[in-house]
């Protein structure tokens, strides 16, 4: 059983990426704001239809982080109430790390991710016998602090930061090394600008369209010439032009 505790505030609807492939095995625990309590109609469709349990929060706002701390707080209440069950913050807030670190050292199976599909794509069980794998008899004894390394971080460069900073004092000589053959377990970033885009586009169009649709938008320059690419690529004007008429408010720098 795994319980995701969405930072909504934080992740919005690129937080909820995968949720559609849950199955009643485990619980989405939505908070939001009244800084963020909108989403698309698409969204809207997946949350329907996952098999996953889902139920929302909306967060009392008034003071800095108070949404954290309701988070945190409804963490704590789940994990009193079953210790067994794996916990996944859903945030790009990397202030998170510190609650996982604390309820690691309790022997809680709690990770943070950036969505739901990042954290399916790394888990626990799979990424930890990966790391294990990579780093070798010689270099095992750190396996556990290299896997939250990569649980904790949302990029390279912050994974590097935390064996620097995590391993123990008389032993972060080895972590370029570490680093190196762990390197390959890292997700990939995607660019900001192109993962916002298509995030968009997710929320508007069928995913088998949303390849054609980036496209578009970003190899033409006028809104003719958009509909005009999705027409020819699509090959079917009626569709092309339904499309178009959906994602017409992602043209307004358009001509």
């Amino acid at each position: 059983m795994v319980n995701y505790l969405v930072d909504y505030e934080n992740v919005n609807r690129d937080g909820l990426n995968g949720v559609g492939k849950l199955d009643s095995n485990n619980s989405v625990y939505i908070f939001y704001s009244e800084k963020a309590d909108s989403m698309t109609f698409g969204l809207h469709k997946r949350l329907m239809e996952t098999e996953a349990n889902v139920e929302y929060f909306k967060a009392t706002v008034g003071t800095k982080n108070s949404l954290d701390f309701q988070l945190v707080s409804f963490l704590g209440y789940k994990i009193a109430q079953n210790e067994e069950e794996s916990y996944v913050i859903v945030s790009k807030d990397t202030g998170y790390n510190s609650v996982v670190e604390f309820w690691s050292r309790k022997k809680i199976k709690i990770s943070r991710a950036e969505s739901i599909t990042s954290d399916r794509q790394h888990s626990s069980e799979n990424l930890l016998e990966k790391v294990a794998e990579v780093l070798g008899p010689e270099l095992s004894k750190y396996s556990q602090c290299a896997y939250k390394a990569i649980k904790c971080s949302s990029s390279k460069a912050e994974v590097n930061n935390y064996l620097n900073k995590n391993l123990p004092q008389e032993d972060r000589q080895y972590a370029g090394v570490i680093y190196g053959k762990i390197k390959s377990l890292i997700p990939a970033e995607t660019p900001k600008e192109e993962n916002s885009l298509n995030t968009q586009i997710k929320g508007l169009v069928d995913e088998k369209y949303i390849e054609i649709v980036s496209k578009a938008i970003k190899e033409r320059k006028s809104k003719s010439g958009i509909h005009t690419y999705l027409v020819k690529n699509l090959k079917n004007q009626q569709i092309a032009t339904e499309i178009y008429n959906i994602i017409k408010p992602l043209l307004k720098d358009k001509s």
